[in-house]
């Protein structure tokens, strides 16, 4: 397996790079080009309401499983559907919703979509928290 070339990630926050490789640990040369393309919106990761996020991310809800998007419906007055469960482990959304918003690492979110993360996202959507943090990222 290819590792990836470290100038690929130089530029960003090494607890962003870390969440890179934590995602996509071996060297893909399309992954390469498409972070090539990524603008950082700040050195930092950025507080947001998931009131906000989650209506620019209701295709990912079409994935979780309808107990959990049952709840995420009543806490937030949607009524999302699943269409089909994805997920290896699908109870992890609820296992994840028991532990501390405070031990979420951030999300990351390419141009308004959550990408990475999902699962603390909607972990975060279940506790009913006011919001999460993501590393905010533009790309083409």
């Amino acid at each position: 397996m290819k590792k990836w070339p470290p100038d690929n990630f130089s530029r960003f926050p090494k607890d962003f790079q870390s969440e890179i490789l934590d995602e996509v640990p071996n060297f893909d040369e399309d992954y390469y080009k498409y972070i090539e393309s990524w603008v950082l919106e700040s050195e930092v990761p950025v507080f947001l309401l998931n009131k906000d996020i989650l209506k620019d991310n209701l295709g990912t809800f079409e994935r979780i499983p309808q107990d959990v998007l049952d709840i995420v419906n009543e806490k937030w007055g949607t009524s999302m559907k699943t269409k089909k469960v994805l997920d290896k482990r699908a109870d992890r959304y609820l296992e994840y919703a028991k532990m501390n918003a405070d031990t979420a690492k951030p999300s990351t979110m390419i141009n308004g979509e959550i990408v990475w993360g999902t699962a603390r996202f909607v972990a975060s959507l279940v506790r009913g928290d006011e919001g999460i943090y993501v590393w905010k990222i533009k790309a083409d």
